[in-house]
């Protein structure tokens, strides 16, 4: 009975632990005609993340992710918590089941249960293309296992996605973020992020950013220095390199970064919006993310038309 998958049970975990100290494998494989085989294995979180994806991977955090973030089926509570799914593997329907190890911090039990339904999961196939012939019991947990890594890979990158939005967004202290550490986090938070040029909205941009007009002489350091003193931003980070100056513009409403990046002669690199999901921008479309990122936009137009209006008034 322990076997079978009850996804409202708290004790999932204890049920499935049970059964394999009861049933090794060795003792399944003797079973005439089982409906069910289960194994399990030891994952190890290090062996595919490092850095600050495997630092994002604290079991508060991927259990308050995976609870309302993935399709999987939470089963137990506090240590006897587990997440649930299940898959098709060569024709088999494949329950697994990931839950904490109870000494290894960073480390996964994984449990995958194949419904056999008397069928022998010990006989070897041989896949299109494969050099060799592969027990379907092990086709069957490598599924499983590679299933888990991927679901914990995707979780990893959007727990750090939201750990950089909210630091550089409205959680932001300059006090937390100096030197190396800042341009890290900053190039971080680009490859989490994502991207639209800011010439996708309105092409006359490209004019003022790349300064096809010689005229105007836009000094681009004085309009970011002084883009914190218009309401419509709250808060602006630079870091300037050799070769290079970052700065990044958070918009506390639309809850988007302005990204633009200087040369060392001062002129624009590179000039986008950073938005925290991807989406295809339509300019007729009425969803969230396209007004907000219309929002975003026109308002730094707006910001820089005003500054030069201003500072050719006083130069």
């Amino acid at each position: 009975r322990g076997a079978r998958l009850d996804e409202k049970n708290p004790t999932t975990l204890c049920l499935l632990k049970s059964v394999m100290s009861r049933y090794c494998m060795e003792t399944q494989a003797k079973l005439p005609f089982p409906g069910y085989r289960l194994q399990r294995r030891f994952l190890s979180l290090s062996t595919f993340l490092e850095g600050p994806l495997l630092e994002s991977c604290k079991k508060e955090a991927l259990v308050e992710y995976l609870s309302h973030h993935s399709t999987l089926t939470c089963n137990g509570s506090d240590d006897d918590i587990c997440f649930a799914g299940k898959l098709k593997v060569e024709g088999f329907l494949v329950y697994y089941f990931m839950a904490w190890h109870e000494s290894v911090e960073l480390a996964l039990d994984v449990f995958a249960l194949c419904v056999t339904k008397g069928q022998c999961v010990d006989a070897y196939i041989t896949k299109k293309g494969a050099r060799y012939a592969e027990r379907i019991a092990d086709v069957v947990i490598y599924s499983a296992m590679t299933t888990v890594q991927e679901i914990i890979v995707k979780a990893s990158n959007n727990i750090r996605k939201m750990h950089l939005w909210k630091f550089f967004g409205e959680n932001y202290s300059p006090s937390l973020a100096k030197g190396a550490a800042l341009m890290d986090r900053i190039t971080e938070l680009r490859t989490h992020s994502h991207h639209l040029d800011l010439t996708l909205f309105d092409s006359r941009l490209k004019t003022l950013l790349w300064e096809e007009l010689d005229g105007l002489k836009l000094s681009w350091q004085d309009v970011l220095n002084a883009i914190t003193h218009s309401s419509s931003f709250a808060h602006s980070i630079a870091y300037e390199e050799i070769e290079a100056s970052n700065y990044l513009v958070y918009y506390k409403e639309e809850d988007m970064f302005l990204d633009l990046v200087l040369d060392k002669r001062g002129r624009v690199q590179e000039a986008r919006i950073l938005a925290r999901e991807q989406f295809t921008f339509d300019d007729y479309s009425n969803s969230l993310e396209n007004y907000f990122v219309r929002c975003a936009v026109q308002k730094f137009t707006l910001f820089l038309l005003q500054w030069i209006w201003i500072d050719c008034e006083t130069s």
